[in-house]
């Protein structure tokens, strides 16, 4: 997981870029295994369709207001900051959104057949990277301003930290 900044002016949005690569130099296949360490409190009507998480695919995000690290991620309260009315509405100007992995085929797969040293995977829809990118932004009051944490996860039980400051506009 990256973030595109480690700060940003209230009102504006940090995107949060997630993608699962095999670091080995043979294929990997994995199963979908559902083991989520993460709720999806931070995803709201992005989780909609199927099961819990499903538009994410093997990705989850949360965001906590304060600093949270590995040891201590669980005591925060996730912020629902994707409030927007269905993800047709997705892209949007001034709307959070899901933004579908490349081709939106892999929703929902049972496999991913990655290819050696690559973030390239045959899923049961289709040949892809395997990637997401979700703005945090929110539709309908900014960020009050202070220090954020944005944990992602797979459904493999793999999680991430990443930080960033929100502050003031001196426009």
């Amino acid at each position: 997981m990256s973030l595109n900044s480690s700060s940003v002016t209230q009102g504006r949005a940090v995107a949060a870029s997630f993608e699962l690569y095999n670091s080995l130099d043979i294929a990997n296949n994995l199963a979908s295994v559902n083991q989520w360490r993460l709720s999806n409190e931070s995803e709201g009507i992005c989780g909609e369709g199927g099961s819990v998480g499903t538009q994410m695919g093997p990705f989850r995000i949360v965001v906590l207001s304060g600093f949270y690290g590995l040891n201590n991620y669980t005591l925060g309260k996730p912020l629902n900051i994707f409030p927007f009315p269905s993800c047709n509405n997705c892209n949007q100007t001034g709307y959070n959104w899901c933004n579908y992995y490349v081709g939106e085929a892999y929703l929902g797969s049972f496999y991913y057949d990655f290819e050696p040293l690559s973030d390239v995977a045959t899923t049961t829809f289709g040949t892809s990277a395997i990637s997401l990118t979700v703005m945090l932004k929110p539709i309908t009051y900014a960020l009050p301003l202070g220090l954020y944490t944005v944990i992602g996860g797979d459904e493999w039980s793999d999680i991430q930290i990443a930080h960033f400051v929100v502050g003031p506009d001196h426009a």
